[in-house]
């Protein structure tokens, strides 16, 4: 973990993406992260889709006792029930039409260390009670068999979906839910944590540079404060999809606001490109929080106090 500029990094894996954490929200996310990542426990970590949950369980699994062991990744999302069985409990040959041969599955290869379970949420009900007493007995069999074998790996599951909403509409299982909801890790969406964007920014496009083999952009005040106030339903994944585009359109570039403005998609939704009203509610509630100090206001937001002053000029009627 390293400390640049106010912000902290934490890489996963050489030349991979890192978690990024400038604001409160994502400061404590971290420290939680740090907190049980050597605990056995079952974890449950919730938000939306693009915040980073998959990144945030491989930190779990990295700073884990079990770091030097198997992570095995599992998007729940994917597969129709009758493949994602197999894929997870394995199977025997002959034990269905065109299992011609043994497959050992994700619960096996996880071995003593990590099995993530990614949108977990999207499981039928065969499959949350074969889960359930994998969770209970700490034991499964492979589809075909009736020898149980012995399951040591942490769970560690993430969900978009409201999943106690789910249980009351008798759409997840309770008992499960209680046994996957031991350890819970919320991770904000992108424009909750306006303070984020610019050290992703910085860190996002040095990686992708580098693997494109050319000088990154640079960000103008304009370029990050447009991209400050942009909503992000698809949080960070949609912001890193966005850099790469500047990459390729405009690498070692002085980048503009107008640039910015050209590689965001305004096919997402119309109120979702620019984010202006709840932007002045925000600059608003920083010049409050910070007794109206504009430089500690500008800190709080994510952009440079040069950009908060010329914000504040465009938008001083409306605050």
């Amino acid at each position: 973990m390293e400390s640049v500029g106010g912000a902290v990094f934490d890489r996963c894996d050489p030349g991979g993406p890192e978690m990024v954490a400038a604001s409160a929200a994502m400061i404590a996310v971290l420290g939680e992260v740090e907190r049980v990542a050597a605990l056995p426990s079952t974890v449950l970590l919730l938000g939306e889709t693009g915040v980073g949950k998959g990144l945030v369980a491989r930190t779990l699994h990295r700073r884990s006792p079990r770091r030097g062991l198997p992570f095995v990744h599992t998007d729940c999302a994917s597969l129709a029930p009758s493949v994602l069985e197999s894929e997870l409990f394995g199977h025997e040959r002959g034990a269905f039409t065109g299992a011609v041969a043994r497959r050992i599955g994700r619960l096996e290869r996880a071995g003593e260390g990590t099995l993530f379970l990614d949108e977990i949420g999207e499981l039928d009900g065969a499959l949350q009670g074969r889960l359930l007493r994998v969770l209970q007995d700490r034991e499964f069999e492979r589809v075909g068999s009736s020898e149980p074998r012995r399951f040591a790996a942490r769970i560690v599951a993430a969900t978009q979906r409201d999943l106690a909403r789910d249980v009351r509409a008798g759409h997840f299982r309770a008992d499960l839910f209680y046994r996957i909801d031991v350890i819970r890790i919320e991770i904000p969406p992108l424009r909750e944590r306006r303070e984020d964007v610019a050290p992703l920014c910085s860190a996002a496009l040095a990686r992708i540079a580098a693997r494109h083999g050319a000088a990154p952009p640079r960000l103008s005040d304009s370029a990050l404060a447009e991209l400050a106030l942009h909503a992000w339903p698809g949080n960070v994944r949609e912001l890193e999809n966005a850099l790469e585009r500047l990459c390729a359109r405009l690498p070692g570039a002085l980048v503009g606001a107008g640039d910015v403005r050209a590689v965001l998609d305004p096919g997402l939704c119309d109120d979702c490109v620019r984010d202006a009203p709840p932007a002045r509610t925000d600059i608003a509630r920083a010049l409050r929080d910070a007794n109206g100090n504009v430089a500690a206001a500008a800190r709080s937001l994510g952009m440079p106090r040069t950009t908060l002053r010329r914000r504040l000029a465009q938008t001083v009627t409306h605050v």
